[in-house]
């Protein structure tokens, strides 16, 4: 409870397991049931993992070709349902470093990360609450650009934007321009927050 779940290998944990998480996920309470008794316990984390694009591994990738059929990635992926997907916020895909990107400068520094990352969260205590816990009205309130508005609003027919996905797609995007500053929430923090839902 209020701590970090890391799941590694995500693609290789059960179905029935995986789906077992989304009311965790979604609610912040599990329910334990033995022998006619049932526990209800506080269960609110963050929820992290990491994956395969495929059972060996190289699906996708520019260097070493995929040794799985078709059927072998499908069956793999499916393991990942839909509303299981849906829950998490940002969904990145890592792709192999090149030469380039191991021995160039260096990126910007831990210390450098935590101040902006301090920050931004003293700005959402400041507005009372962590975006994590906006509300879809306490969402609508915030001072949203337009266009922003309306990305968000073409995205549910063009990247198949869930109901789930509209009110998660905007606390990220309210994260976003608080590490960048903004009291104004912008279209390019929308674009951001919905490429971070791999739907673009």
């Amino acid at each position: 409870h209020r701590g970090v779940l890391f799941l590694d290998e995500l693609g290789e944990f059960p179905t029935h397991i995986l789906d077992a998480l989304r009311q965790p996920v979604e609610e912040g309470w599990v329910t334990v049931s033995r022998r006619g008794a049932s526990v209800r316990f506080p269960s609110s984390f963050q929820l992290v993992a990491a994956t395969n694009p495929c059972p060996c591994g190289f699906e996708g990738d520019r260097l070493v070709a995929c040794r799985c059929n078709a059927r072998a990635v499908a069956r793999y992926a499916s393991r990942l349902s839909g509303p299981l997907l849906d829950r998490f916020d940002l969904r990145v895909t890592v792709a192999r470093l090149d030469a380039e990107e191991l021995t160039g400068p260096a990126s910007e520094g831990s210390n450098e990360v935590r101040a902006r990352v301090t920050a931004a969260r003293k700005r959402q205590l400041e507005r009372g609450i962590l975006n994590r816990e906006l509300t879809g009205h306490q969402l609508d309130e915030l001072d949203w650009d337009p266009a922003a508005q309306r990305m968000l609003t073409r995205s549910v027919t063009t990247l198949a934007l869930t109901a789930r996905g509209w009110d998660r797609t905007r606390r990220v995007a309210v994260t976003i321009a608080d590490l960048d500053e903004s009291t104004i929430l912008g279209e390019r923090h929308m674009a951001e927050a919905l490429a971070y839902r791999g739907t673009t």
